[in-house]
């Protein structure tokens, strides 16, 4: 399955594949090996983690800091699968 992505939603045109890996930074600092980012469309992307636990702990931590909106893939829309 794919339960170890995570949908970015609700993206503005002019958000930019740097501001995504900014929140990533913020999310997960320290952190060696990030999330792969994948543009589906300009208002959705992917977050391809390394697994279902890491993916569910930055979906977590990015609703926490409030920085955009995710949801796991099973919520995804049909742009991003």
């Amino acid at each position: 399955g794919f339960d170890h992505c995570i949908e970015v939603h609700d993206l503005t045109p002019d958000t930019k594949t740097g501001d995504l890996q900014e929140f990533l930074d913020l999310a997960l600092p320290g952190v060696k090996l990030q999330p792969r980012i994948q543009w589906a469309d300009d208002s959705h992307a992917v977050y391809v983690c390394e697994s279902v636990a890491s993916a569910m702990q930055l979906m977590g931590t990015l609703r926490e800091l409030g920085l955009h909106t995710v949801r796991p893939w099973a919520e995804a829309s049909q742009a991003s699968k």
